[in-house]
């Protein structure tokens, strides 16, 4: 019969309510489309707390990870090779690709931030210097 629930069903959600209403949020999220990174704000618009954390690379847990990226750029010399982040923001760079960007464009201002996707298709930075153009600016996030 449509809209019963069954003995089992009632004991499950009696004895671990939040566990099925986690499961419950992750199966609406799935269903919206919403992405894993706004989780959170799904979960705390249900009355929970945030399950996924964000941290920084620069932070003292991420030493790890700091070490073998600068590991794998090294490695890399003296091929240009650089670390994005999710909007393209350049974290790290090697050498090779700091000589290429100011062989191409100029020394780069001390403290400034470069966001790779702008920066190939801004006219007046590396688009200039692009033969493939328009296969770049084709698969270019912005």
């Amino acid at each position: 019969m449509p809209g019963t629930v069954s003995n089992t069903s009632m004991v499950v959600l009696i004895s671990s309510p939040s566990s099925f209403l986690r499961r419950y949020s992750k199966g609406v999220r799935q269903a919206l489309g919403v992405p894993l990174r706004n989780s959170n704000e799904l979960l705390l618009a249900a009355g929970y707390a945030p399950v996924w954390t964000e941290t920084p690379l620069g932070a003292e847990a991420l030493a790890p990870v700091r070490s073998a990226l600068d590991y794998i750029l090294t490695q890399q010399e003296p091929v240009p090779a650089v670390v994005v982040d999710r909007r393209w923001n350049v974290l790290r760079a090697n050498k090779g690709a700091v000589a290429m960007v100011e062989f191409l464009v100029g020394p780069a201002t001390p403290g400034t931030s470069l966001n790779l996707a702008d920066a190939l298709v801004a006219p007046d930075v590396l688009r200039p210097h692009l033969t493939n153009r328009a296969d770049i600016v084709g698969c270019s996030p912005r």
